[in-house]
């Protein structure tokens, strides 16, 4: 049905939870920053319409920023999506099975890419002859790589196909120092090919996490040594079989750098077998790592335990530590070892021990996580014991030498014999007994949801758990409710701890539950807030429903079907429950609906009703049965009497917010009356099941009549041209915004001209003019015909939003509306504003009556394929301020009338990488004509096109007001093996330059300065830097931009600009307000070893 509105679609969203398909226009859709495709169901047949569609929608955002997508399309479809069409993209997330050329991939993303996540990614390596320059586009890609200076992070879930270095090499090479975060190929295998060692030591890269899944089980010793001795490690995670003896040596002599260490168990036990790391070895880590933050060795085997007396043989080097895990050796004296006993150990030694090891532990004020507990594996039996040889962890042995440990906030002494408690002889057996079946305490859980099934329906299952908890809980959702509620143990639990169910909704009910299990739950429990659907209530739950509704603030039935309520139930809980605050009964049939009967049975309880959603069964005579002969005039007066008794019972809700007593979107299947809705402000219909259109419309025109201060409208639903117009124009003197949201055919000028005085606002979304037929028009019995032909006045709009097609266009379709709005009408858009100023002579002069001016020319105006015909049109006949265009846009007649009307500009920015008529001389013409120019921005001017050196020195600039510049300048350089001693040609390049800078260094307000970027040919991939550009050095004329000292950035960026750390020192001393320099790292030269060191010494991280 949309073909017939929307000849060409530009684009289908889909709806990733169903995959419903929806239609767009990407028309409006020009100023996208983020773009998520997820996946869809489709045809084979339909995905290249599909990557079609994505396509002109990504070409219509050149600003996105951050690009996600989990739908499966075209290698080579993709790579151009990426490369060529997102110039500005910063974030790139391709969580998908993606196969093809990853090394050109990586090469050509975007220069301003930050981070990038490949989820699944098959590396194939290209065909010999896939690399012929007639082969298709993603055989193309460039040659020269691109620069990815802004990167910061790389992770990278991959499988290559003889996995070679050269993949990732210039890819990293192309990476600057800001590259922090490189994950998913794993340090073991970058470390071993020297040219990638090479290529992340070229932009300061530094290993510095160190992880256990990275490393391969079958790594020799002597590899792993290698690899922690290569790079200065902040982070380690390893296994226990990785530390051998030479790894071990190797930690150790390189543990300076470390903040965290993190030794663990495998899963398969079978694989601890190394005991080169042991409790010394800790202990000599803790005296040399002066910043370490978290210490984690969990092993349960004994030489992985730190002894107490090793640890007192020297200081530990860190006061840092947050959090520790590990097991601590002590000598303890037990109640039957005597003095006399041979070998016996003196309890007070011991427990000295045990406190200068305490007041250790003291020192490390910031530890947040201490454990020391844990089982160990014996050295007899083989088994799992509990820790005897450890802390007593009492105030004997030194507990208190812990006082400062403020920050403090957990501490793990499970299965210790750790003294805490009353006891002084220890663990008695049955504390032993709970210390195995412990549970932790959860006195913080405020909500708990349990969806699922409980098999076997044991009582213990939640028991202890809840228990456990305190009376910080108080929500218990999901499926698992209405087991527990079934049970008197649980109930016990759950009433121990404080709790009480008072709601109960829908979400945690199946549809099968019994309406017995409903009864019981309403009855067993003091519920406040109750959400069912119409078919949980059957007899049983309606008696335990009125009869325990005292306490109720919510009730809400939901969803048609056969119940056991009824309005006389409705009316019972409304006479009973004193707080009810919403009563929503909205889908009870007529049989079920509450009469007025019902409601005059007594009196209601509650006056703090918010929400009324229930519909009320009146008895009424209608008009077209009375007669004055006829006794009905008493019975009408009857209804009305009754009536108003209803609204005075209604009227006594003061705090009422929401009062629904119809449906004038489905209507009741059987009865409906809007008599009770006249007093509405805003009106949305949706759309709906579709009755009968004229059904529809005539329950609408029923509801609209009866609210005539109806001041907002919205409309999704489709409606008859003739019954929208009789709505709007006749029934609606009050309306301020209109907002169509539908597609809409039909006489837009007798719409617009017929709208209400009052309308401030017109947002009409998708609409087809159809001037109508000569005799259409004199037809005086046609409805839509009998609005007056005189225009009513509308000096009250304020925006004016249309967007459609104007077949068989006139310029008096909009002229007569214009004339009769007033100069509060500031904002005109849509793709109707581009016909208007088609049709200047006639709407420029009905607008300019009250001084509205077109001054900005912007992309959602424009189809992204207008002809240059009709682009010349529109740039010649208004004084634009403010432009922004393609540059496919431009051809020959537009260029032309650009330039013939740029008098007036302050802003240009042309946009996209495209051939184009567009020329640097053209730019300079405007240059010189365009005196209040604040902003030019042309970046994607081709090389053949660049604004050159002497067409600038050919005229003066006329604006001085120039706060941003954004175009590549072409200068005649000479080649360092051309020059000469007797050769002038390097004076007089440099000379030209001087004057060219001299140019820009007269521009006093300038804030951005861009004259970097590569230069390529769009039909091509072939990109490389600037290679005849400015120089950029003090030699040719940079200390003319003294003058700039209102200069914020400067890109100078894939150019060879030959900066050296003189400039650098220059720029800090003339430019006080310039906080970021793009390009001193990123230039043809590789920037000398001073540059390098400077930028590290001055801490400037926006200058790369």
């Amino acid at each position: 049905m949309y073909k017939q509105f929307l000849p060409t679609l530009d684009v289908i969203s889909s709806n990733p939870d169903v995959g419903e398909f929806r239609i767009y226009r990407t028309g409006l859709l020009s100023n996208l920053h983020t773009l998520e495709l997820y996946y869809i169901n489709i045809q084979p047949d339909e995905k290249t319409l599909l990557e079609e569609r994505i396509f002109t929608l990504v070409r219509q955002n050149p600003l996105i920023k951050c690009f996600k997508i989990r739908l499966t399309i075209d290698y080579t479809a993709l790579v151009q999506l990426v490369t060529e069409y997102m110039p500005n993209l910063e974030d790139l997330d391709l969580d998908m099975r993606w196969q093809g050329n990853l090394k050109g991939f990586l090469e050509n993303l975007p220069e301003s890419i930050r981070k990038v996540r490949l989820k699944s990614v098959l590396h194939v390596v290209p065909e010999p002859q896939a690399q012929h320059p007639t082969m298709d586009v993603a055989s193309q890609m460039a040659r020269q790589v691109r620069s990815h200076g802004a990167l910061e992070s790389f992770i990278i879930s991959e499988t290559i196909k003889e996995r070679k270095e050269e993949v990732f090499v210039r890819f990293l090479e192309s990476c600057s120092s800001k590259l922090r975060v490189f994950k998913g190929l794993g340090p073991v295998w970058c470390l071993e090919n020297k040219a990638i060692t090479q290529a992340l030591s070229s932009i300061g890269f530094v290993w510095t996490e160190l992880r256990r899944h990275e490393i391969p089980y079958t790594t020799s010793d002597e590899d792993i040594a290698r690899i922690i001795t290569s790079s200065p490690w902040a982070v380690m995670d390893l296994f226990t079989y990785h530390l051998r003896s030479m790894a071990t040596r190797a930690l150790v002599e390189n543990c300076d750098n470390l903040t965290s260490l993190t030794i663990v168990k495998p899963e398969d036990g079978d694989l601890e077998h190394t005991y080169a790391f042991t409790g010394t070895t800790m202990q000599t880590v803790l005296s040399k790592t002066k910043h370490l933050k978290s210490l984690y060795v969990y092993s349960h085997l004994k030489p992985y335990r730190m002894i107490a007396e090793d640890i007192l043989t020297s200081e530990w080097a860190t006061t840092t530590l947050e959090h520790l895990v590990v097991k601590i050796g002590v000598p303890r004296v037990y109640e039957h070892i005597t003095d006399e006993d041979e070998g016996a150990v003196d309890i007070q030694r011991s427990r000295e021990i045990q406190r200068l090891f305490l007041r250790r532990l003291g020192q490390q004020k910031h530890l947040k996580v201490l454990g020391i507990g844990g089982r160990v594996i014996s050295d007899s039996t083989g088994k799992y014991e509990h820790q005897r040889d450890c802390l007593e962890f009492s105030l004997e042995a030194g507990l208190d030498e812990l006082k400062d440990l403020k920050n403090l906030e957990l501490i793990d002494i499970q299965h210790m014999d750790h003294r805490v408690g009353p006891s002084p002889q220890g663990l008695r057996p049955d504390d032993r007994e709970a210390m195995e079946r412990k549970v932790c305490p959860h006195h913080a859980l405020e909500s708990l949801a349990l969806s699922g099934l409980l098999n076997g329906r044991e009582e213990d299952v939640l028991i202890k758990f809840l228990e456990s908890c305190s009376p910080k809980l108080k929500t218990f959702d999901g499926m698992g409710f209405i087991w527990c509620a079934r049970i008197k143990a649980i109930a016990q639990a759950l009433s121990s701890i404080g709790f009480s169910w008072t709601e109960i909704r829908r979400e945690a009910l199946s549809h099968e539950v019994s309406d017995s299990d409903i009864a019981m739950i309403i009855t067993n429990h003091p519920l406040t807030a109750i959400g069912v659907y119409t078919s949980m209530l059957g007899s049983l739950a309606v008696k335990a429903l009125v009869e325990n509704c005292d306490n109720l603030t919510i009730l809400n039935v939901m969803e048609h079907g056969d119940t056991a309520l009824t309005g006389a139930h409705m009316q019972t809980i409304l006479s009973r429950a004193k707080n009810l605050k919403s009563l929503q009964v909205h889908w009870l049939l007529s049989a079920e609906k509450i009469s007025t009967r019902d409601i005059f049975m007594s009196k209601w309880a509650t006056t703090s009703l918010e929400h009324i959603d229930f519909k009320i069964d009146v008895p009424r005579v209608h008009g077209h049965q009375i007669t004055d002969k006829d006794d009905r005039v008493e019975e009408n007066q009857g209804s009305r009497d009754i009536q108003r008794r209803l609204l005075r019972r209604l009227g006594q809700q003061k705090n009422l917010k929401r009062l629904i007593v119809g449906d004038p979107g489905l209507g009741d299947r059987r009865s409906y009356t809007t008599g009770l809705l006249s007093n509405l402000h805003t009106l949305e219909l949706h759309s709906v099941r579709q009755e009968k259109n004229s059904l529809l419309n005539g329950r609408i025109f029923a509801l609209v009549r009866q609210n005539p201060l109806i001041r907002y409208l919205k409309i999704t639903l489709h409606m008859d041209y003739q019954a929208l117009m009789q709505l709007v124009t006749k029934y609606m003197p009050s309306l301020e915004e209109l907002d169509l949201d539908t597609v809409w055919q039909g006489d837009l000028q007798e719409f617009l001209e017929n709208l209400p005085e009052s309308i401030r606002k017109v947002r009409m979304v998708s609409v087809l003019h159809v001037a109508p037929e000569p005799s259409t028009r004199d037809t005086e019995n046609d409805s839509a015909n009998a609005v007056a032909r005189e225009v009513r006045s509308h000096h009250q709009l304020e925006s004016l939003f249309i967007n459609g097609t104007f077949n068989e266009q006139k310029e008096d379709v909009l002229l007569k509306f214009f004339e009769s709005c007033g100069p509060k009408l500031k904002t005109f858009s849509g793709t109707g504003f581009l016909w208007c100023i088609e049709n200047i002579r006639t709407t420029t002069t009905a607008l300019a009556n009250f001084g509205f001016n077109w001054t900005e020319l912007r992309p959602p105006a424009l189809h992204k394929y207008e002809s240059d015909s009709r682009m010349a049109t529109v740039l010649a006949h208004h004084p634009w301020t403010a432009i922004e265009v393609y540059l496919h846009n431009l051809g020959t007649m537009a260029v032309r009338a650009l330039v013939e009307n740029c008098s007036h500009l302050t802003v240009l920015n042309i946009q996209e990488n495209r051939r184009t008529a567009l020329k640097g001389l053209d730019l300079q013409t405007i240059l010189s004509r365009a005196k209040n120019l604040k902003s030019l921005q042309a970046h994607w001017l081709i090389s053949d096109d660049k604004l050159s050196a002497m067409d600038i020195l050919s005229s003066e600039w006329a604006t001085t007001t120039l706060e941003h510049i954004d175009f590549k300048i072409d200068v005649l350089r000479v080649k360092d093996h051309e020059i000469t001693r007797e050769d002038g040609a390097l004076q007089t390049s440099r000379n030209i330059q001087r004057q060219v800078l001299g140019r820009l260094g007269q521009q006093k307000h300038l804030k951005k300065l861009v004259i970097g970027g590569k230069i390529g040919d769009p039909m091509t991939t072939m990109y490389n830097y600037q290679l005849s550009c400015l120089e950029f050095t003090l030699e040719a004329g940079l200390d003319e931009l003294w003058d700039l000292k209102q200069l914020e950035l400067l890109d100078i960026h894939h150019m060879d600009h030959r900066v050296d750390v003189e400039e650098l020192e220059w720029m800090v001393e003339n430019w006080p307000r310039i906080s970021e320099v793009s390009g001193i790292l990123d230039s043809f030269r590789p920037p000398s070893y001073e540059v390098r060191a400077w930028l590290a010494a001055n801490s400037r991280p926006s200058w790369r």
